[in-house]
């Protein structure tokens, strides 16, 4: 799913500390689903980091921000 062109927004410094944030509470509190953290039924906690940020902005910088590890530098290829 593509965000709809009215709800696109460059991503901040403070949008991605917000997406951050909620990505690590996310490790911390276990759900098996990320959808699980939106649900608003009274079976299902409120999870007050969510409300930081809608759902579609928060999966847009999901599907968009890969994140990788360094290469250590004595596998760095310098040309010679």
């Amino acid at each position: 799913r593509r965000l709809p062109p009215e709800k696109y927004e460059a991503v901040t410094r403070v949008g991605l500390l917000r997406f951050l944030a909620i990505y690590y509470y996310m490790g911390v509190v276990r759900l098996p689903d990320k959808t699980d953290y939106r649900r608003t039924s009274a079976m299902w906690p409120s999870h007050a980091p969510m409300k930081e940020m809608s759902r579609d902005r928060f999966l847009y910088i999901w599907r968009n921000l890969h994140l990788i590890q360094p290469v250590p530098q004595d596998f760095v290829d310098d040309g010679e």
